[in-house]
């Protein structure tokens, strides 16, 4: 009977671990979706960004080719300073851009170190328990061996 017992209390401990392992799982892959998912926003944000920086350099260089019309031109300083002021808003929505980008890139960093983290502790604590299933599965191996001995 008091074999049964310990048999009964290692069972209940291994289910119970084995649920614990379970929801560690499921905790890791939720933290490896946000973390994809964190690293497609970047992917994207930075493709979305060199988009900007082409079409930017592509009118920049309409500029530069518009610049050297206009110097040949009679109303060259009101045409320059049209350009210019295009230049400079150009150069003002990229500096924001490459803000917003710092910025995600930032927020992704410390995500993916929040996620790697949140698995790391994950996997120690999935080792743990597993060791400790398999120390059980020992026990209730050798209570079984020594409940088939007294029978």
């Amino acid at each position: 009977n008091e074999l049964q017992d310990k048999f009964s209390k290692a069972q209940e401990r291994i289910n119970q671990w084995t649920v614990e392992n379970s929801t560690h799982q499921e905790y890791m892959s939720v933290f490896e979706s946000e973390n994809n998912s964190l690293k497609e926003l970047i992917n994207k944000t930075t493709e979305e960004k060199d988009e900007i920086l082409d079409e930017y350099n592509q009118l920049k260089e309409e500029y530069e080719a518009n610049l050297e019309r206009l110097q040949e031109s009679e109303s060259i300083s009101l045409l320059l300073i049209d350009k210019e002021t295009e230049i400079d808003n150009l150069n003002e929505a990229n500096n924001k851009l490459q803000q917003i980008v710092d910025q995600l890139q930032v927020s992704n960093d410390w995500a993916t170190t929040r996620a790697d983290e949140e698995m790391s502790k994950a996997r120690r604590e999935v080792s743990v328990q597993e060791a400790e299933i398999l120390t059980l599965q020992q026990t209730v191996e050798d209570l079984q061996g020594n409940q088939q001995v007294l029978e």
